[in-house]
Protein backbone atom coordinates (compact mmCIF):
# COMPACT_ATOMS: atom_id res chain seq x y z
CA UNK A 1 0.00 0.00 0.00
CA UNK A 2 1.39 3.65 -0.96
CA UNK A 3 2.12 5.72 2.20
CA UNK A 4 -0.11 8.72 1.11
CA UNK A 5 -2.99 5.81 0.92
CA UNK A 6 -2.54 5.05 4.65
CA UNK A 7 -4.72 6.78 7.21
CA UNK A 8 -2.94 9.87 8.92
CA UNK A 9 -3.11 7.84 12.79
CA UNK A 10 -1.57 4.99 10.74
CA UNK A 11 1.46 7.61 9.96
CA UNK A 12 0.91 7.80 13.79
CA UNK A 13 1.88 4.45 14.33
CA UNK A 14 4.42 3.99 11.82
CA UNK A 15 6.41 6.97 13.31
CA UNK A 16 6.20 5.64 16.73
CA UNK A 17 7.59 2.11 15.37
CA UNK A 18 10.50 3.94 14.23
CA UNK A 19 10.91 6.13 17.09
CA UNK A 20 11.23 2.61 19.31
CA UNK A 21 14.09 0.96 16.69
CA UNK A 22 15.81 4.02 17.10
CA UNK A 23 15.81 3.75 20.95
CA UNK A 24 17.18 0.16 20.16
CA UNK A 25 19.81 1.19 18.21
CA UNK A 26 20.80 4.16 20.31
CA UNK A 27 20.77 1.00 23.31
CA UNK A 28 22.78 -1.19 21.15
CA UNK A 29 25.22 1.23 20.60
CA UNK A 30 24.04 1.22 16.63
CA UNK A 31 23.75 3.95 14.17
CA UNK A 32 20.29 5.18 13.82
CA UNK A 33 18.15 4.34 11.21
CA UNK A 34 17.38 6.45 7.89
CA UNK A 35 13.87 7.72 8.72
CA UNK A 36 14.07 10.85 6.68
CA UNK A 37 12.33 9.41 3.59
CA UNK A 38 9.81 8.80 6.12
CA UNK A 39 8.72 11.86 7.90
CA UNK A 40 8.73 13.74 4.49
CA UNK A 41 6.17 11.45 3.38
CA UNK A 42 4.45 12.02 6.35
CA UNK A 43 4.90 15.98 6.17
CA UNK A 44 3.37 15.82 2.62
CA UNK A 45 0.52 13.42 3.24
CA UNK A 46 -0.27 15.72 6.21
CA UNK A 47 0.07 19.08 4.08
CA UNK A 48 -2.33 17.23 1.28
CA UNK A 49 -4.68 15.68 3.96
CA UNK A 50 -5.19 19.43 5.88
CA UNK A 51 -5.89 20.64 2.09
CA UNK A 52 -8.52 18.50 1.52
CA UNK A 53 -10.41 18.84 5.10
CA UNK A 54 -9.02 15.80 6.55
CA UNK A 55 -8.02 15.69 9.88
CA UNK A 56 -4.70 15.29 11.33
CA UNK A 57 -3.87 14.63 14.53
CA UNK A 58 -1.09 16.81 16.74
CA UNK A 59 0.18 13.95 17.48
CA UNK A 60 1.31 13.07 14.35
CA UNK A 61 2.60 16.84 13.94
CA UNK A 62 4.53 16.54 17.41
CA UNK A 63 6.27 12.97 16.93
CA UNK A 64 7.27 14.36 13.09
CA UNK A 65 8.92 17.12 14.43
CA UNK A 66 10.78 14.74 17.60
CA UNK A 67 11.75 12.34 15.03
CA UNK A 68 11.11 13.49 11.20
CA UNK A 69 13.03 17.03 10.85
CA UNK A 70 15.03 17.42 14.08
CA UNK A 71 17.93 18.52 12.05
CA UNK A 72 16.22 19.75 9.13
CA UNK A 73 14.58 23.24 8.13
CA UNK A 74 10.52 23.12 8.60
CA UNK A 75 10.18 26.67 7.14
CA UNK A 76 8.09 25.38 3.74
CA UNK A 77 5.11 24.37 5.57
CA UNK A 78 5.14 26.68 8.49
CA UNK A 79 2.18 27.79 8.13
CA UNK A 80 0.73 24.77 7.59
CA UNK A 81 1.70 23.35 11.60
CA UNK A 82 0.92 26.48 12.96
CA UNK A 83 -2.79 26.09 11.28
CA UNK A 84 -2.98 23.13 13.17
CA UNK A 85 -2.01 24.39 16.07
CA UNK A 86 -4.48 26.82 16.21
CA UNK A 87 -7.39 24.73 14.61
CA UNK A 88 -6.91 22.21 17.94
CA UNK A 89 -6.05 24.87 20.38
CA UNK A 90 -2.80 22.96 20.96
CA UNK A 91 -0.36 24.90 23.21
CA UNK A 92 1.92 22.04 23.18
CA UNK A 93 2.52 21.86 19.54
CA UNK A 94 2.79 25.26 19.51
CA UNK A 95 5.55 25.34 21.80
CA UNK A 96 7.15 22.40 19.93
CA UNK A 97 7.10 24.70 17.13
CA UNK A 98 8.63 27.64 18.87
CA UNK A 99 11.30 25.84 20.17
CA UNK A 100 12.34 24.53 16.90
CA UNK A 101 15.57 26.11 15.18
CA UNK A 102 14.49 26.45 12.22
CA UNK A 103 10.76 27.54 12.47
CA UNK A 104 10.14 31.10 11.99
CA UNK A 105 7.32 32.51 14.13
CA UNK A 106 7.54 35.90 11.81
CA UNK A 107 5.38 34.14 9.76
CA UNK A 108 2.62 33.03 12.23
CA UNK A 109 -0.59 35.20 12.04
CA UNK A 110 -0.71 36.14 15.95
CA UNK A 111 -4.54 37.58 15.00
CA UNK A 112 -5.49 34.11 14.55
CA UNK A 113 -3.47 32.74 17.61
CA UNK A 114 -5.11 35.35 20.00
CA UNK A 115 -8.41 34.12 18.47
CA UNK A 116 -7.87 30.47 19.23
CA UNK A 117 -6.30 30.44 22.58
CA UNK A 118 -4.88 33.75 24.37
CA UNK A 119 -1.71 31.58 25.75
CA UNK A 120 -0.47 30.58 22.47
CA UNK A 121 -0.43 34.30 21.50
CA UNK A 122 1.61 34.36 25.31
CA UNK A 123 3.86 32.20 23.87
CA UNK A 124 4.45 34.41 20.99
CA UNK A 125 5.13 37.33 23.35
CA UNK A 126 8.06 35.58 24.66
CA UNK A 127 9.81 34.21 21.43
CA UNK A 128 12.87 36.90 21.15
CA UNK A 129 12.10 36.01 17.57
CA UNK A 130 8.94 37.35 17.06
CA UNK A 131 7.67 40.75 16.54
CA UNK A 132 4.82 42.45 16.46
CA UNK A 133 3.69 44.32 13.95
CA UNK A 134 1.32 47.57 14.07
CA UNK A 135 -0.79 46.47 10.90
CA UNK A 136 -2.11 43.55 13.57
CA UNK A 137 -1.89 45.77 16.46
CA UNK A 138 -5.17 46.97 16.08
CA UNK A 139 -7.10 43.58 15.69
CA UNK A 140 -5.14 42.39 18.67
CA UNK A 141 -6.71 45.25 20.85
CA UNK A 142 -9.96 44.90 19.82
CA UNK A 143 -9.81 41.22 20.13
CA UNK A 144 -8.37 41.68 23.78
CA UNK A 145 -10.77 44.45 24.83
CA UNK A 146 -13.51 42.36 23.89
CA UNK A 147 -12.63 39.19 25.79
CA UNK A 148 -10.52 41.20 28.79
CA UNK A 149 -7.16 39.74 28.04
CA UNK A 150 -5.54 42.93 30.07
CA UNK A 151 -1.80 41.53 30.11
CA UNK A 152 -2.43 41.58 26.11
CA UNK A 153 -3.99 45.27 26.57
CA UNK A 154 -0.82 45.99 28.88
CA UNK A 155 1.37 44.36 26.53
CA UNK A 156 -0.06 47.10 23.83
CA UNK A 157 0.48 50.15 26.01
CA UNK A 158 4.19 49.30 26.84
CA UNK A 159 5.07 49.08 23.33
CA UNK A 160 2.90 52.14 22.72
CA UNK A 161 1.37 50.77 19.57
CA UNK A 162 -2.75 51.89 21.44
CA UNK A 163 -3.56 55.08 19.66
CA UNK A 164 -5.92 57.31 21.24
CA UNK A 165 -8.63 56.50 18.44
CA UNK A 166 -8.82 52.86 19.38
CA UNK A 167 -9.79 54.01 22.98
CA UNK A 168 -12.71 56.01 21.74
CA UNK A 169 -13.84 52.87 19.78
CA UNK A 170 -13.63 50.20 22.12
CA UNK A 171 -14.45 52.71 24.97
CA UNK A 172 -18.40 50.63 25.95
CA UNK A 173 -15.88 47.60 26.18
CA UNK A 174 -12.91 48.70 28.11
CA UNK A 175 -14.60 49.79 31.51
CA UNK A 176 -12.89 47.16 33.21
CA UNK A 177 -9.34 47.58 30.64
CA UNK A 178 -9.50 51.24 31.16
CA UNK A 179 -10.05 50.79 35.00
CA UNK A 180 -7.03 48.56 35.39
CA UNK A 181 -4.60 51.62 34.53
CA UNK A 182 -4.11 54.63 37.19
CA UNK A 183 -4.17 57.08 34.34
CA UNK A 184 -5.90 57.25 31.17
CA UNK A 185 -2.48 58.98 29.72
CA UNK A 186 -0.64 55.43 30.14
CA UNK A 187 -2.85 54.10 27.41
CA UNK A 188 -2.86 57.09 25.09
CA UNK A 189 -0.30 58.84 25.93
CA UNK A 190 -1.54 62.25 26.41
CA UNK A 191 -4.72 63.91 28.02
CA UNK A 192 -7.83 62.38 27.20
CA UNK A 193 -9.66 64.97 24.77
CA UNK A 194 -13.50 65.73 25.25
CA UNK A 195 -14.48 63.64 22.84
CA UNK A 196 -14.23 60.33 24.74
CA UNK A 197 -16.24 62.28 27.33
CA UNK A 198 -18.81 62.78 24.81
CA UNK A 199 -18.42 59.03 23.62
CA UNK A 200 -18.60 57.90 26.89
CA UNK A 201 -21.93 59.36 27.46
CA UNK A 202 -23.30 58.38 24.21
CA UNK A 203 -22.58 54.69 24.58
CA UNK A 204 -24.07 54.55 28.24
CA UNK A 205 -20.93 53.94 30.43
CA UNK A 206 -21.38 55.41 33.98
CA UNK A 207 -18.43 54.04 35.39
CA UNK A 208 -16.20 56.06 32.41
CA UNK A 209 -17.85 58.79 32.69
CA UNK A 210 -17.43 59.15 36.41
CA UNK A 211 -13.64 58.34 35.75
CA UNK A 212 -13.39 61.30 33.22
CA UNK A 213 -15.04 63.46 35.38
CA UNK A 214 -13.22 62.74 39.07
CA UNK A 215 -9.71 62.06 37.32
CA UNK A 216 -9.32 63.80 34.02
CA UNK A 217 -11.51 66.94 35.03
CA UNK A 218 -13.66 66.94 31.46
CA UNK A 219 -16.41 69.51 31.20
CA UNK A 220 -19.64 67.85 32.23
CA UNK A 221 -21.16 71.09 30.27
CA UNK A 222 -18.86 70.65 26.94
CA UNK A 223 -20.26 71.79 23.63
CA UNK A 224 -23.44 73.36 24.48
CA UNK A 225 -24.08 70.81 26.80
CA UNK A 226 -24.59 67.78 24.79
CA UNK A 227 -23.79 65.14 27.31
CA UNK A 228 -26.85 66.14 28.99
CA UNK A 229 -28.87 64.98 26.36
CA UNK A 230 -27.60 61.24 26.49
CA UNK A 231 -30.07 58.55 26.68
CA UNK A 232 -29.04 56.85 29.73
CA UNK A 233 -30.98 58.09 32.41
CA UNK A 234 -28.08 57.36 35.09
CA UNK A 235 -25.03 59.70 32.70
CA UNK A 236 -27.78 62.41 33.04
CA UNK A 237 -28.43 62.18 36.93
CA UNK A 238 -24.63 61.92 37.15
CA UNK A 239 -24.51 65.17 35.51
CA UNK A 240 -26.89 67.16 37.31
CA UNK A 241 -25.09 66.52 40.00
CA UNK A 242 -22.33 68.71 38.09
CA UNK A 243 -24.97 71.84 37.74
CA UNK A 244 -25.40 71.51 33.91
CA UNK A 245 -28.22 73.53 32.99
CA UNK A 246 -31.33 70.64 32.55
CA UNK A 247 -32.55 73.05 30.11
CA UNK A 248 -30.68 73.11 27.00
CA UNK A 249 -32.37 72.30 23.78
CA UNK A 250 -35.47 73.22 24.68
CA UNK A 251 -35.90 70.65 27.42
CA UNK A 252 -34.51 67.46 25.79
CA UNK A 253 -33.50 66.32 28.71
CA UNK A 254 -37.04 66.29 30.27
CA UNK A 255 -38.37 64.92 27.09
CA UNK A 256 -36.09 61.97 26.71
CA UNK A 257 -37.07 60.94 30.62
CA UNK A 258 -40.47 61.19 30.12
CA UNK A 259 -40.38 59.56 26.55
CA UNK A 260 -37.96 56.57 28.33
CA UNK A 261 -40.42 56.39 31.32
CA UNK A 262 -37.37 57.35 34.16
CA UNK A 263 -40.05 58.40 36.59
CA UNK A 264 -37.07 59.42 39.04
CA UNK A 265 -35.37 61.31 36.76
CA UNK A 266 -38.61 63.28 35.54
CA UNK A 267 -39.49 64.07 39.39
CA UNK A 268 -35.91 65.22 39.82
CA UNK A 269 -36.23 67.57 36.32
CA UNK A 270 -39.53 68.71 37.68
CA UNK A 271 -37.97 70.03 40.62
CA UNK A 272 -35.54 72.30 39.28
CA UNK A 273 -37.17 75.99 38.40
CA UNK A 274 -34.99 76.00 34.81
CA UNK A 275 -37.19 73.26 33.36
CA UNK A 276 -40.20 73.82 31.59
CA UNK A 277 -43.05 71.07 33.22
CA UNK A 278 -45.12 71.42 29.58
CA UNK A 279 -41.95 70.12 27.40
CA UNK A 280 -42.68 66.71 27.62
CA UNK A 281 -46.10 66.99 26.99
CA UNK A 282 -46.05 65.97 23.64
CA UNK A 283 -44.52 62.52 24.50
CA UNK A 284 -47.34 62.20 26.55
CA UNK A 285 -50.13 63.11 23.69
CA UNK A 286 -50.50 59.95 21.69
CA UNK A 287 -51.58 58.17 24.82
CA UNK A 288 -53.69 60.78 25.99
CA UNK A 289 -55.63 60.96 22.71
CA UNK A 290 -55.58 57.17 22.23
CA UNK A 291 -57.78 57.00 26.18
CA UNK A 292 -59.92 59.11 25.31
CA UNK A 293 -61.28 57.70 22.15
CA UNK A 294 -60.77 53.89 23.42
CA UNK A 295 -63.28 55.01 26.51
CA UNK A 296 -65.75 56.18 23.81
CA UNK A 297 -68.66 53.50 23.13
CA UNK A 298 -68.86 54.63 19.64
CA UNK A 299 -65.04 54.89 18.34
CA UNK A 300 -64.91 51.38 15.78
CA UNK A 301 -61.27 52.36 14.55
CA UNK A 302 -59.38 51.34 17.51
CA UNK A 303 -56.85 49.05 14.58
CA UNK A 304 -56.39 52.49 12.93
CA UNK A 305 -55.56 54.42 15.56
CA UNK A 306 -52.98 51.80 17.23
CA UNK A 307 -50.76 51.44 13.50
CA UNK A 308 -50.95 55.32 13.40
CA UNK A 309 -49.47 55.30 17.20
CA UNK A 310 -46.96 52.39 16.60
CA UNK A 311 -45.87 54.73 13.69
CA UNK A 312 -45.03 57.55 15.38
CA UNK A 313 -43.21 55.26 17.67
CA UNK A 314 -45.88 54.62 20.65
CA UNK A 315 -43.41 52.34 22.64
CA UNK A 316 -44.55 49.75 25.51
CA UNK A 317 -47.14 51.93 27.22
CA UNK A 318 -49.54 52.37 24.19
CA UNK A 319 -49.23 48.75 23.54
CA UNK A 320 -50.46 48.16 27.50
CA UNK A 321 -52.88 50.53 26.64
CA UNK A 322 -55.17 48.81 23.38
CA UNK A 323 -54.24 45.22 25.01
CA UNK A 324 -55.98 45.83 27.64
CA UNK A 325 -59.41 47.19 25.77
CA UNK A 326 -61.61 44.78 25.65
CA UNK A 327 -63.49 46.42 22.39
CA UNK A 328 -60.27 45.24 19.89
CA UNK A 329 -61.34 42.02 18.16
CA UNK A 330 -57.40 41.02 16.60
CA UNK A 331 -57.12 38.84 13.97
CA UNK A 332 -53.55 37.22 12.57
CA UNK A 333 -53.38 40.12 10.28
CA UNK A 334 -53.67 42.91 11.95
CA UNK A 335 -50.95 41.11 14.89
CA UNK A 336 -48.47 40.87 11.61
CA UNK A 337 -48.94 44.15 10.69
CA UNK A 338 -48.75 45.76 14.54
CA UNK A 339 -45.28 43.68 15.03
CA UNK A 340 -44.03 44.94 11.76
CA UNK A 341 -44.46 48.57 12.60
CA UNK A 342 -43.28 48.07 16.10
CA UNK A 343 -39.96 45.92 14.82
CA UNK A 344 -39.40 49.13 12.63
CA UNK A 345 -39.00 51.09 15.03
CA UNK A 346 -36.71 48.74 16.83
CA UNK A 347 -38.86 49.31 20.18
CA UNK A 348 -38.11 45.41 21.81
CA UNK A 349 -40.53 46.69 24.97
CA UNK A 350 -43.57 46.93 22.58
CA UNK A 351 -42.35 43.87 21.33
CA UNK A 352 -41.55 42.28 24.38
CA UNK A 353 -45.63 43.02 25.53
CA UNK A 354 -46.73 41.46 22.21
CA UNK A 355 -44.54 38.27 22.85
CA UNK A 356 -45.82 38.15 26.84
CA UNK A 357 -49.99 38.94 25.63
CA UNK A 358 -50.11 37.64 22.31
CA UNK A 359 -49.00 34.62 20.35
CA UNK A 360 -45.25 34.62 20.19
CA UNK A 361 -44.90 33.00 16.42
CA UNK A 362 -45.74 36.19 15.20
CA UNK A 363 -44.00 38.16 17.00
CA UNK A 364 -40.54 35.77 16.48
CA UNK A 365 -41.47 35.66 12.63
CA UNK A 366 -42.66 39.27 12.12
CA UNK A 367 -39.67 40.42 13.86
CA UNK A 368 -36.82 37.95 11.94
CA UNK A 369 -38.78 39.24 8.55
CA UNK A 370 -38.00 42.74 9.47
CA UNK A 371 -34.60 42.33 10.05
CA UNK A 372 -34.23 43.09 13.73
CA UNK A 373 -32.33 42.32 16.50
CA UNK A 374 -33.68 39.32 18.63
CA UNK A 375 -34.26 41.04 21.80
CA UNK A 376 -34.20 39.06 25.39
CA UNK A 377 -38.00 38.24 25.91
Amino acid sequence: MEWSSLPIDMHWAVLETIHQEQMNSWKAMRSWPNSNRCADRTAKTMEGAHRRGQEVPCETVLLWLVHGCRDRRVDYNTRFLFQLAVKHRSITLAQKLLDHPFFDPSLVNPVTALLSHPDIYRLLLRDNRWSLQKSSARKIFFIAAQRRYEDVICDLAQRQMIHISWVQLCLSDLVKGLEMFKSIRSVSGYVMEDSHFRIATQDGVPSVVQFLLDEEGCDPAMEGNLPICSNDPNIVDMLLDYEVDPSVRDNYPLVNAVARGAISLVERLLRDDRVDPNAGAHVCADICIAKMLLDREDFHRRRELLESCVRRGGGRDMMELFLGDGKMHWKAEDWGRIVWKVAVHEDEEALAVLARETSMAYVIAHHIRSGGRMMRL
